[in-house]
């Protein structure tokens, strides 16, 4: 395709145009494939997808519902599935289908269409211009200016600034493990307390889960709902508001259940990254599924051995739990 004939096709996209549920807010038309796209020009600028040929991955589900979720005041559910099937009727788009594997007759869920789709391709031509910043910048112009009214195009133009800035913050946190581990932070307030606070919490749970592979450090579940939601939260070993300190290594990624327990200090590690339970868990009335079995066993640890836990974090975290519990008991 030619630079024309991508411009016509972006502002002439299928899609639902009911006026019984999409409003003036996306000019009366289905916001799906304009947020799609939009998520993958971000992906292509801060360069988690790096070829026109790309499959799907946890952050274009994050981004676009990142979008999705600041597009409108009330809560709507959806499913990124639809615009990744149904953008198959634009002309720069194609689903790459696993070998032996049939086209759907219908719209799938997203578990149903990775079952059987390999990965995505936009037109290459396409690809290189949005590839280029300048040019990225005309085509988002573009999609709002066709497909949202100017309050939400200002509101997504934030949503896709904090998305930038996120990604920056957490490729500095992640350059953080080239160096020794600093505890305490609160005599550099520049590294990090003057990050806006979105961005620093974003971009911290964004390095955090990657490291862990979105799976609970404790228990090893891991969850990740169609609409991009995930099971866990990015706990930090010593706290925030005491050290200043988003390194990596200050970071575990624990299911909802265990961050309370963790930061209540119900439970902890030790310097052998095994779990300690406290005394109160064992009273009758509480009950704790599984986590029992669990005690004096290893903690699960990052792919990289760079990225696990600073030994000084975990002690101090180790040492505030028996200062709680002599105080209990």
């Amino acid at each position: 395709m030619n630079s024309s004939q991508i411009i016509d096709s972006l502002i002439s996209l299928n899609r639902d145009t009911n006026p019984n549920i999409w409003d003036e807010r996306t000019k009366t038309g289905a916001p799906h494939k304009p947020l799609l796209l939009l998520s993958i020009m971000d992906g292509i600028e801060n360069g988690w997808i790096i070829s026109s040929h790309f499959q799907f991955s946890d952050s274009i589900g994050e981004t676009f519902f990142d979008y999705w979720e600041n597009l409108f005041d009330e809560k709507r559910e959806t499913s990124i599935a639809l615009p990744l099937y149904h953008m198959k009727s634009e002309p720069f788009w194609k689903l790459i289908y696993k070998q032996g594997e049939n086209e759907f007759s219908y719209s799938p869920s997203l578990g149903a269409l990775l079952k059987r789709v390999e990965s995505f391709e936009i037109d290459q031509n396409m690809f290189q211009i949005m590839s280029d910043p300048s040019e990225n910048k005309k085509l988002r112009f573009l999609l709002f200016e066709n497909y949202f009214s100017d309050e939400i195009a200002i509101r997504l133009t934030k949503t896709q600034e904090l998305i930038t800035k996120s990604y920056s913050y957490s490729n500095s946190l992640l350059g953080m493990v080239a160096d020794p581990f600093y505890l305490d932070h609160n005599d550099n307030p520049l590294k990090f307390s003057t990050v806006h606070k979105p961005v620093r919490s974003k971009g911290f749970s964004r390095v955090i889960r990657n490291n862990f592979n979105d799976k609970c450090a404790i228990c090893g579940d891991r969850i990740i709902t169609p609409n991009g939601n995930s099971l866990v939260d990015a706990a930090h070993i010593i706290p925030w508001s005491d050290y200043k300190n988003d390194d990596p290594r200050n970071g575990l990624s624990l299911c909802k259940s265990h961050h309370w327990m963790f930061d209540n200090f119900m439970l902890t590690i030790d310097e052998y990254y095994k779990i300690k339970i406290s005394k109160y868990l064992d009273i009758p009335d509480n009950i704790i599924s599984g986590l029992e079995e669990r005690k004096g066993k290893k903690i699960l640890l990052p792919d990289n051995p760079n990225y696990y836990p600073a030994i000084e974090a975990v002690l101090l975290h180790n040492k505030r739990f028996k200062e709680v519990h002599e105080k209990w008991y």
